[in-house]
């Protein structure tokens, strides 16, 4: 119980006990609660305080303090209630990382995947750079035994080649394709030429999406949307790029009017990558050419 001498915090514990309003100082009080050292006959130590989230208790005073502080409360034994209040709250769904690998570029003259950089093929940097964030690791293209060395490489990834789901090439096509082979409720799409892709803007998409419920988490600067750095929530974002496909559509971004898009702004971008360049990207010889100097000067 508080001090004798300290008359308003046990007028304070009185109340909540009885079932009288919470007090216009509850936030005080609930700084007393948590100042209290731990007594097996003094409860106060387990009833909320403004810093509750939840309640998991057997006493009958905790309950109703935690309905009036609104709060849920659980159960001793209610372990799967529990459970699903801390995934629904805290726990992020899994996240598929699908790299767009493609196939033969005609400006670069070979295949983006397989060009070599900072003396190995460029897809091995980018499963590197991003397969520590994903819970499941896919890469799209139409050359699968080209890139089948990967599974040698990277045996711990157990990595996915996924073929082109239609015959025609398009950026929404790749983006169906990348999330009809999706195991996960999140899909974060990452174009393989992009040389400084980020795995840390991948969690805060992630985190984002988690937080607004967003369906579309894509990153927007001066250039315009960076829809091959983006993630997109599955559910919402397949049906509505076949219908896209069905309209005749093949921009990344036509489907994005269906569903709820949250735009990334460079802020945001540059607080989970300080060094910025995630969306930099290589399309000929002589342009991986100059990254790959910069990257090795560096």
């Amino acid at each position: 119980m508080p001090p004798a001498d300290d008359e308003d915090a046990r007028e304070a514990l009185r109340r909540v006990m009885e079932g009288d309003d919470v007090p216009a100082d509850a936030s005080a009080v609930g700084e007393h609660f948590k100042t209290q050292h731990p007594d097996h006959v003094d409860i106060s130590n387990k009833l909320p305080t403004s810093d509750t989230v939840a309640v998991v208790t057997d006493i009958a005073e905790a309950v109703h303090a935690a309905k009036l502080y609104n709060v849920p409360s659980f159960d001793l034994c209610d372990v799967a209630g529990l459970a699903d209040f801390v995934e629904e709250h805290y726990v992020r769904p899994r996240v598929t990382v699908v790299i767009q690998a493609g196939g033969e570029s005609r400006r670069m003259g070979r295949s983006k995947a397989t060009v070599p950089f900072a003396g190995r093929p460029l897809i091995c940097r980018l499963v590197e750079r991003l397969a520590p964030v994903s819970d499941d690791l896919v890469i799209t293209t139409n050359e699968p035994d080209n890139l089948a060395f990967l599974h040698a490489e990277f045996p711990q990834y157990r990595i996915q080649l996924v073929c082109d789901a239609f015959d025609y090439r398009g950026a929404l096509p790749g983006l169906y394709t990348a999330m009809q082979a999706a195991r996960n409720p999140y899909v974060a799409v990452v174009a393989c030429d992009m040389v400084f892709a980020s795995g840390s803007l991948v969690v805060a998409e992630a985190l984002a999406m988690n937080e607004s419920g967003a369906d579309v988490v894509v990153p927007v600067n001066k250039h315009g949307y960076e829809p091959f750095h983006a993630l997109y929530r599955r559910m919402a974002c397949l049906p509505a790029v076949r219908r896209a496909l069905d309209r005749g559509e093949k921009r990344a971004q036509a489907f994005f009017d269906d569903v709820k898009v949250l735009e990334f702004p460079q802020s945001k971008v540059l607080e989970a990558e300080p060094m910025g360049g995630c969306f930099i990207n290589a399309n000929t010889p002589d342009e991986l050419h100059a990254l790959e100097e910069s990257f090795l000067e560096g």
